[in-house]
């Protein structure tokens, strides 16, 4: 077993299909809270964890509100005890990547890896992060082993989009690369927000690589990050043929310059779900190259959110298919009207 497998499989909490071969996962993204805690966003997040009754919780970024708390350790431990309350108190496993509000919170690269130690100390946080990342930490792969053995059946990854162009400037030629990038007449819709770094896109081949080797054949999984890849414009604008359902109140705010994610998940073949945040309004799926691309809104109720879509997604699993997957919103809305009878 080599290095990288075995850091793979060490995990504070061993994540496994349970004995009827089923495996919830629930994503969430930004909440967008501080140390001051919305007690009704609390009360969100605990309806939904209730009903979807997930084996793993995924936070999708923005988890804090960017600007409030980053220089007070106490503040932000007040803030994670608060937001992480309704998995600790239900020993739900949850993991979680950044955005952009979370690294804004964070401007020094030792400041992020500071607030990433945190949230790994809590005993439910299955979080891991790439030690030698420059700005952006929170990557990991998390193996889903078989109901009846230790056979690695599904990943879970995650990758940072870190803040936003800024993260590149050292590569600018005038200094900040967000104007650049981001010129008057914009066909490509090329946005300010944050990107992955090649060394991230590097990490990602070379453990899922190490997987099929391992595993003796390439291992289904999926992937959480907070800014959605561009390639989700081309499947809104092609509704019919991308099999698009759900709502887009919100346009034109994927992730910055072309990492080259997408055509590295078409060559690896292994991840074929994504799933962002960012956009709160946002709930949309489609499906572009056979990969599924889709929001989950958000979940905190003190930042903007549209009523229609504020939630989170569902992600079913079969370990007798892994490489399929049933998905599905739960609408806060829903939620409410159903308590209101």
């Amino acid at each position: 077993m080599n290095d990288i497998i075995r850091e793979v499989l060490n995990l504070k909490h061993t994540l496994r299909f349970n004995k009827d071969g089923r495996f919830r996962i629930l994503t969430l993204s930004d909440t967008q809270e501080t140390s001051d805690f919305n007690p009704l966003t609390t009360e969100l997040l605990e309806d939904i964890i209730d009903e979807a009754k997930p084996d793993l919780v995924l936070f999708g970024g923005d988890n804090c509100h960017g600007g409030h708390d980053g220089e007070d350790d106490a503040k932000m431990k007040e803030f994670l005890d608060k937001f992480t309350a309704p998995v600790e108190s239900r020993k739900i496993p949850w993991a979680h990547v950044f955005g952009n509000h979370d690294h804004e919170n964070a401007p020094e690269i030792s400041d992020i890896i500071k607030h990433q130690k945190m949230y790994e100390e809590y005993p439910m946080c299955v979080s891991k992060h790439t030690e030698d990342a420059k700005t952006h930490v929170t990557n990991f792969v998390l193996p889903i082993l078989a109901s009846d053995s230790d056979e690695i059946k599904y990943a879970v990854w995650g990758l940072d989009t870190g803040r936003s162009m800024a993260d590149f400037n050292e590569y600018s030629v005038h200094g900040d690369l967000f104007f650049e990038a981001v010129l008057p007449k914009n066909p490509l819709r090329i946005s300010g927000w944050g990107s992955h770094r090649f060394e991230q896109l590097m990490w990602y081949w070379n453990n899922s690589t190490a997987l099929e080797e391992y595993a003796g054949r390439k291992i289904p999984g999926m992937l959480i990050q907070h800014q959605m890849p561009a390639e989700f414009a081309m499947a809104a604008a092609n509704r019919e043929k991308c099999a698009f359902e759900g709502s887009l109140f919100e346009e034109g705010s994927s992730d910055g310059l072309n990492s080259g994610l997408f055509i590295e998940l078409l060559q690896r073949q292994d991840i074929k779900l994504i799933v962002a945040g960012h956009q709160h309004n946002n709930d949309a799926i489609a499906e572009y190259c056979g990969i599924t691309m889709c929001y989950d809104a958000c979940s905190g109720l003190s930042q903007y959110g549209h009523a229609e879509t504020r939630g989170g997604r569902v992600i079913d699993l079969d370990e007798s298919c892994p490489e399929k997957f049933n998905t599905f919103m739960i609408h806060h809305k829903d939620i409410l009207a159903r308590k209101n009878k």
